[in-house]
């Protein structure tokens, strides 16, 4: 039911527009990471960075974002 909101979050916008609010989505402090979490999603990870690999070059590498989970939130619905 999320699909269409949240990608819109994908969509390139200037630095003073927020996708979450283009999107009409909400946000809520996180417990364990600075960053919120979006208030409507049925779950979210809060996680912690633990590393960032480099895979392949030029047009279409990209980062193998390795990170930690620690907190999951689940919607009781």
């Amino acid at each position: 039911s999320l699909a269409e909101k949240i990608n819109l979050t994908s969509k390139e916008l200037p630095p003073d527009q927020s996708e979450i609010e283009l999107a009409g989505l909400h946000t809520t402090p996180s417990l364990k990471v600075k960053p919120p979490r979006v208030t409507e999603a049925p779950a979210a990870l809060e996680c912690k960075l633990m590393q960032i690999i480099p895979v392949g070059n030029g047009p279409i590498s990209a980062n193998l974002v390795i990170g930690e989970i620690v907190m999951i939130h689940i919607n009781d619905d």
